[in-house]
């Protein structure tokens, strides 16, 4: 297979190395991004596959070899396709040379050489794109989704226990024989009051309150909480 090089401004060494590595994992490198990829050895066997007197067989022939290339170093760490998409292109092309040998087609026949062309095409390009663009597609979800989750759990459990504290303050007030009927906004603004002048005589800057404007807690905050509360049914029947 060719070895191709990646045109490519603003890149360092390291990363046009990566790509040109990658490339070369691609079934057909010169259909790639529109032209962005060229030929070392300047012969684009894919311009001649398509152009040639047998371009069909052509264009298979150069598929099914490449595709075993590729497979005899598919071990590689960087080879990111599901090792049974070639194995399965190769059956198709077998498949394919075998009706069109036999020279008897018919109906079935030629649905199933028109099944297994589109099939081929298919699998190859979504090789030949996980190959470009695989490990760029891996960085970003990585990025975008599982390190923005991970920094969104490590942001919630800062608050845990806060959280813990109010509910607990919440439950002793509403099962503590010594109160009597008290409704939710009764009890939030007395737990409200009893944080807020705790951070400001501890005179300390607590993880917990970090999440808040200011540090400052919010009254909103603790009422969200109380879902998690522990009631008996005499209880929440004050609870409105």
């Amino acid at each position: 297979m060719s070895n191709a090089k990646h045109i490519v401004m603003n890149l360092s060494k390291a990363e046009v190395k990566k790509q040109i590595e990658e490339l070369s994992y691609a079934l057909l490198p010169e259909a790639i991004s529109g032209g962005h990829y060229e030929c070392k050895d300047k012969v684009n066997l894919l311009a001649w596959a398509v152009n040639s007197d047998k371009h069909g067989y052509d264009l298979l022939y150069l598929i099914e070899v490449r595709s075993q290339m590729v497979q005899a170093k598919a071990n590689n760490p960087n080879y990111l396709d599901s090792p049974a998409t070639l194995p399965a292109i190769d059956r198709r092309i077998e498949n394919i040379k075998s009706i069109l040998n036999n020279g008897q087609l018919n109906f079935a026949t030629l649905n199933t050489l028109i099944r297994d062309c589109i099939l081929v095409g298919y699998d190859a390009g979504s090789h030949d794109m996980i190959m470009k663009m695989g490990r760029s597609a891996i960085a970003g979800f990585k990025k975008n989704s599982v390190d923005t989750s991970n920094g969104g759990k490590k942001k919630s459990m800062k608050v845990t226990p806060l959280k813990n504290v109010i509910v607990t303050m919440a439950n002793y007030l509403y099962e503590s024989p010594k109160i009597g009927r008290a409704n939710k906004s009764i009890i939030t603004a007395a737990i409200f009051h009893r944080l807020h002048e705790f951070k400001n005589l501890s005179n300390k800057q607590f993880e917990c309150f970090s999440n808040f404007t200011n540090n400052e807690i919010k009254q909103e905050f603790i009422e969200k909480q109380f879902n998690h509360v522990i009631m008996t049914s005499q209880k929440k029947q004050s609870l409105h």
